[in-house]
C-alpha cells in the first residue's frame, strides 16, 4: 500500500515537472523563433541595427541561424541541454552588444531575462535525469 502511494506521489511530481519545463520550452520556442526570422532579410530593421553596431550580414545569417537551431533543440528532449547552451551563448553576445552599444539600447532585461529562463531549463533539466 504504501508503494503505492509513493509511485503516486512520484508520477504527480512528474506530471508537474513535464508541464513546468515544455510551458517554458515552448515560450522560449516562439521567441526564439520570431527572433530568428526577423533575421532572414535584408530590408527589415534587423539588417539595419547590424550594420550599424558594426557587424556585417553574415553575422546576422548566423545568429539567425543559431537561434532557429537553439529553439528547434528546446522542443527535443535529448537536445535540449545543447539548445539551451547555444541559445545562452547568443544572449551573452547579445547583452555584450546592449553594453557597448549602451546609449542607443539601454539595459539589457530581455536578454538577460532569457538566460534566466534557459538556465531554469538547463536546472530542471538536469533536475529530471536524476530521478
Amino acid at each position: 500500500m504504501q508503494d503505492l502511494l509513493i509511485k503516486k506521489q512520484i508520477m504527480n511530481k512528474n506530471k508537474w515537472y513535464n508541464i513546468v519545463i515544455w510551458s517554458i520550452c515552448s515560450i522560449c520556442f516562439l521567441i526564439f523563433i520570431i527572433a530568428a526570422s526577423g533575421k532572414f532579410s535584408v530590408s527589415g530593421n534587423m539588417y539595419q541595427n547590424f550594420l550599424k553596431w558594426g557587424y556585417n550580414y553574415t553575422v546576422l545569417i548566423i545568429v539567425g541561424l543559431l537561434e532557429a537551431l537553439g529553439a528547434i533543440f528546446l522542443l527535443v528532449p535529448k537536445l535540449r541541454r545543447i539548445g539551451a547552451y547555444i541559445l545562452i551563448f547568443v544572449m551573452l553576445a547579445a547583452i555584450m552588444t546592449h553594453i557597448i552599444n549602451f546609449n542607443e539600447m539601454g539595459l539589457p532585461l530581455f536578454p538577460i531575462a532569457l538566460v534566466s529562463l534557459l538556465t531554469l531549463i538547463l536546472f530542471l533539466n538536469k533536475y529530471n535525469q536524476k530521478q
